[in-house]
């Protein structure tokens, strides 16, 4: 094919694409990079996912970390308001163990303890990434929601995704696609 055509039918592909129906909605996930290295905890955040799915009903975070080790705590702040400067929910998860939710009011705070909502996987299994994953319904989360992860390793220092009480950016949740007649 000469250049003028093989360009002519690349533009008229790409305008078909466009054009072709989309599924009615689609999920929001985020991938967030975490630096590595930056703590001596031994266990170091190297990413965290968030999914937040309407159609779907949920509410997903999975973190990657260099390793699992038993006595690491594992914890995700939940920020569901956007006017609300905190977090309102936190929950806690030990290695092959168990965990708890807990509402609060503010950073540092323990918070009173709720029903759980989801299920959690946190073990020393490779690969070792954790999860956390529930209904957006159970966690009352309405269009956004933003996060922060930390891993404390007593003895060892802590691990914090982005930074110690700094929430990640706020993930919608999937729109409706705009459909092309």
């Amino acid at each position: 094919m000469r250049p003028r055509t093989l360009l002519t039918v690349a533009a008229a592909l790409a305008v078909a694409a466009v054009a072709l129906p989309a599924n009615a909605a689609t999920a929001a996930t985020e991938l967030f990079p975490d630096a590595t290295g930056d703590t001596a905890s031994r266990s170091d955040i190297g990413w965290v996912e968030v999914t937040n799915s309407r159609q779907h009903d949920r509410l997903a975070v999975r973190v990657g970390l260099s390793r699992v080790l038993y006595g690491v705590t594992l914890t995700v702040w939940v920020d569901t308001r956007a006017k609300n400067p905190g977090p309102e929910l936190r929950m806690v998860a030990y290695a092959d163990s168990e965990w708890a939710l807990y509402r609060v009011d503010r950073w540092g705070q323990r918070g009173t303890r709720t029903p759980l909502c989801g299920r959690v996987r946190y073990s020393k299994s490779t690969p070792h990434v954790a999860g956390w994953r529930t209904t957006r319904t159970c966690l009352d989360v309405r269009r956004g929601v933003r996060v922060a992860v930390r891993v404390k390793d007593t003895g060892h220092g802590a691990d914090w995704a982005p930074a110690p009480r700094h929430f990640l950016d706020t993930v919608l949740a999937d729109r409706p696609v705009a459909r092309f007649p």
